[in-house]
């Protein structure tokens, strides 16, 4: 018997099929979530040329769940 986890994205109710370890956090993504995330970093990593997982930052929402930013590279 499997117990079926949420994803954690703000505003779903889809099983999560991902586990992402961000920060000593496990965030549980279902697949159209991790799928908008990988687009999102290869695209920031395209625009400043490289991108990792550490620069993730969990946003928690009122409701419990969360949203996952890309933090924005200082520039000078």
């Amino acid at each position: 018997m499997s117990s079926a986890i949420q994803c954690m994205y703000d505003r779903c109710t889809k099983q999560s099929q991902y586990i992402l370890e961000v920060k000593k956090k496990q965030v549980w993504l279902c697949r159209d979530h991790f799928n908008q995330l990988a687009y999102r970093m290869v695209k920031a990593a395209e625009r400043r040329g490289g991108v990792s997982i550490k620069d993730l930052e969990i946003i928690e929402t009122s409701n419990g769940k969360i949203k996952l930013v890309i933090r924005r590279v200082k520039r000078r």
